[in-house]
């Protein structure tokens, strides 16, 4: 899995990364499941048309989602485009022909996305 906790990152962004996975950002969603917005707030702020989670914000949002094709395409990988965050990160670390250091840069890269 991607090392979220890294020291050459800020740690605002690592607690962000792993708000990120864990599902806890505050997402129309999961503002509505908390009562804060009513039931017909959740439609994207990407005005997509679509129903605002982490999961559509970060990999299918057609305005927030295109950065990873940029991100693969810039690497040189084709990646598949899972519906959850966790699985779509978890496909970098089997990157196999990565090093030590690329795999740290690509983290970095990363994290630095969310």
């Amino acid at each position: 899995m991607i090392e979220i906790w890294n020291k050459e990152v800020p740690l605002k962004i690592s607690l962000f990364a792993w708000r990120l996975l864990h599902d806890r950002l505050l997402t129309t969603d999961n503002l509505i499941k908390r009562h804060i917005l009513h039931l017909n707030a959740h439609l994207c702020v990407g005005e997509c048309g679509m129903i605002e989670d982490v999961n559509h914000l970060f990999l299918s949002c057609d305005f927030f989602g295109k950065l990873w094709y940029g991100i693969s395409h810039w690497l040189g990988y084709h990646l598949m485009f899972p519906k959850n965050v966790s699985d779509h990160l978890y496909q970098f670390d089997t990157f196999n022909d990565f090093s030590n250091s690329k795999r740290s840069a690509l983290n970095l890269i990363l994290l630095s996305y969310v």
